[in-house]
């Protein structure tokens, strides 16, 4: 229950019951506009998000880089892009929902313990040299990038996977050899 009228009831407590404590009712129409203000300056930061958020989901999909978000304490994957399930020979069926254990992705495990060491100490990692395990079982040699975020009060971080061959080649082009 909210504050007492004149005649000493209680309201229902709301914005609109705060807003006849204005005694003026010049206040009231300036509480009132910046009331709206607000309302609206909201509606358009959520409207901003989901265009962000729009955005990122585009950019992470079609990217020719294989990345893959993975929860941080748990290992569990919640998304991974085309470019990582043309890496790894996963579909993304068989990879979102599963650990990165279920799937052994790492040649070595005592890597991943350094990253998430790393990781949660930093809030990021970039270009550390790793083996990942192919759905064949190929190993190959990576640089993993890695960001922490939180979402749903869950720490994740968004991982970047950069083929060593690649990076070698990208190296080569860009010193004119």
């Amino acid at each position: 229950m909210g504050p007492k009228t004149e005649r000493g009831e209680r309201t229902e407590m709301n914005i609109y019951s705060l807003m006849s404590f204005i005694p003026s009712v010049k206040k009231k129409r300036a509480g009132w506009e910046r009331i709206r203000d607000l309302i609206v300056q909201i509606e358009e930061q959520q409207g901003l998000l989901s265009e962000d958020a729009q955005m990122f989901r585009a950019i992470f999909c079609v990217s020719p880089t294989p990345m893959l978000v993975v929860g941080v304490e748990d290992a569990i994957i919640q998304q991974v892009n085309t470019a990582f399930v043309e890496l790894t020979g996963y579909t993304e069926y068989e990879a979102v929902g599963k650990t990165i254990y279920d799937l052994a992705l790492y040649e070595d495990y005592n890597q991943r313990a350094y990253i998430v060491s790393k990781i949660l100490d930093e809030g990021y990692i970039k270009k550390e040299p790793v083996s990942f395990r192919m759905k064949n079982g190929a190993i190959r040699k990576c640089f993993l990038s890695s960001k922490v975020y939180a979402r749903k009060g869950k720490k994740l971080m968004i991982s970047v996977v950069d083929v060593a061959e690649n990076a070698k080649k990208r190296s080569d082009i860009c010193s004119g050899e």
